[in-house]
């Protein structure tokens, strides 16, 4: 009896993670953060902060796909003598190598339409054993060294996924159908669908995966599950009439708007801590005000104010 339960154990087990989860089909999305320029070559540091979301499908070449869209918000602070650029709203096809991306899953793994080619190309595997080398077109954010050094799995909704660490850190990682995710490192490791270039300092370059959710509702990481929401919800995008300076910022933040500004505010963590109470208003006047934010840890936060939002980093 004891065997035959050991044995039923055993199949129930291969039998939940071996199920392969449907990646494209519980509307998922990814939150992106993108820190651009050199304050030193540039004058200026550029922000983008985005949603990746399906929007409709297509078929090409008698192939069905998925559309990838990107909704986000651009701005630009200029720095010792630098244009800044106040923030816009965009809504556009998510691209690679400067075409519109259309996507489907076969197996475990994400296959695309290249344009260059004309042909439906592997974007990533998920698939792999300890000793492998990360394969698809996305391998391009990955460094020419990595291997797959261990294999985990990790709940997300209702599915198992598969967990595959890059190095012996067990920091870098990539999750199956949701992309590469560097977890505390400050380091680039883009969403499923984010192809680019590898950057080793968020203040010279480079995408950040923040979270992933699905039907609006943040799935991981579940540490920040509450900020993810927010981060993942698109009617939050509207924050073209606020800018903050310096970034980074060491002891006071500066907040501006072509419109007037209320003196309430909040500050949330990525992690979704609420840390309002570490940050003091020290000036306010009508399109302006300066914020105390000196005792806040290193990092990025999430500034809510006349309805609004907007991150800024501190030192």
């Amino acid at each position: 009896m004891k065997i035959l339960f050991a044995l039923l154990v055993v199949l129930l087990s291969n039998g939940v993670t071996g199920q392969i989860p449907d990646y494209l089909g519980n509307d998922p999305s990814w939150h992106c953060f993108n820190v651009s320029g050199h304050p030193q070559v540039s004058q200026s540091i550029q922000y983008t902060d985005y949603n990746l979301f399906l929007n409709g499908d297509t078929t090409i070449n008698g192939i069905a796909y998925k559309k990838v869209y990107s909704k986000g918000v651009f701005w630009q602070n200029g720095v010792n003598g630098g244009v800044s650029i106040m923030p816009s709203n965009f809504w556009n096809p998510a691209m690679i190598d400067g075409e519109a991306l259309f996507v489907r899953q076969v197996n475990r793994s994400y296959h695309f339409y290249h344009v260059g080619s004309g042909t439906d190309s592997l974007l990533m595997d998920y698939d792999y054993q300890v000793g492998d080398v990360p394969r698809g077109h996305i391998t391009n954010t990955l460094n020419s060294s990595d291997t797959i050094v261990a294999i985990d799995s990790v709940m997300v909704g209702t599915n198992y996924r598969k967990v595959f660490y890059l190095d012996a850190s067990l920091e870098r990682r990539i999750i199956e159908g949701i992309g590469c995710y560097a977890g505390t490192l400050p380091e680039n490791c883009g969403a499923a669908f984010n192809v680019l270039n590898v950057m080793d300092d968020c203040f010279e370059g480079g995408h950040y995966f923040y979270c992933y959710g699905e039907q609006g509702t943040g799935l991981f990481p579940t540490v920040q599950t509450a900020a993810c929401n927010l981060a993942l919800d698109l009617s939050e995008k509207n924050i073209e009439s606020i800018q903050v300076s310096p970034i980074p910022a060491n002891a006071v933040l500066v907040v501006t708007s072509d419109r007037e500004l209320q003196s309430d505010f909040k500050v949330v963590s990525l992690s979704g801590q609420d840390v309002s109470s570490n940050v003091f208003l020290s000036s306010w006047e009508l399109n302006s005000l300066e914020l105390d934010v000196s005792i806040l840890e290193s990092g990025v936060y999430i500034l809510f104010l006349n309805g609004s939002r907007v991150r800024f980093v501190k030192a």
